[in-house]
């Protein structure tokens, strides 16, 4: 059901599965909250420029859209020559929640729920090779001169948190 309140008292999350049937293509870059995004950047970087890809592509879902954004303009800025096409898609997420207990004796089981809703995915395709012009989401590749190839990768803005949970 859309848009259905869950009472987290009485259900909890079902952790998804990873589909191991999923394989992910060595040139997919999906970025998480989780993963530093300097590290994520350089990981393109090093696809594109050392190990021999033409292309890569960069995926990001929901809240982290801004940071697909982010890692591609930066992997642009350090590497010529680089085409680029994006595409924003709405995704359904089913989430599915679970009773906490057991139901007392004579008692009826509290049944499972599912809730779905919409978030939308950010792909994002950068190649050395010409794309597809005439797509709505394509962008030419930035002048050399804006290039700085082995420059450093600063993200003043993005601020480390530790273990701890204390800001850095």
């Amino acid at each position: 059901m859309a848009g259905e309140k869950i009472d987290t008292t009485k259900y909890r999350k079902v952790k998804k599965e990873k589909d191991e049937d999923e394989a992910k293509p060595e040139t997919e870059i999906r970025v998480s909250s989780k993963e530093d995004t300097v590290a994520v950047i350089k990981q393109g970087i090093k696809l594109l420029t050392e190990d021999g890809h033409k292309s890569i592509t960069i995926k990001g879902l929901g809240a982290v859209v801004s940071k697909t954004i982010t890692v591609a303009e930066m992997i642009k800025r350090r590497v010529k020559g680089l085409h680029q096409i994006t595409a924003l898609e709405p995704t359904l997420i089913v989430d599915k929640y679970v009773p906490k207990e057991e139901p007392k004796e004579g008692e009826e089981p509290l049944p499972e729920k599912s809730v779905e809703r919409t978030v939308h995915l950010m792909e994002i395709t950068l190649s050395l090779d010409e794309l597809d012009k005439s797509n709505l989401g394509y962008q030419a590749p930035m002048a050399d001169e804006e290039v700085e190839e082995g420059a450093d990768i600063d993200l003043p803005s993005e601020r480390k948190v530790s273990q701890k949970g204390e800001r850095r």
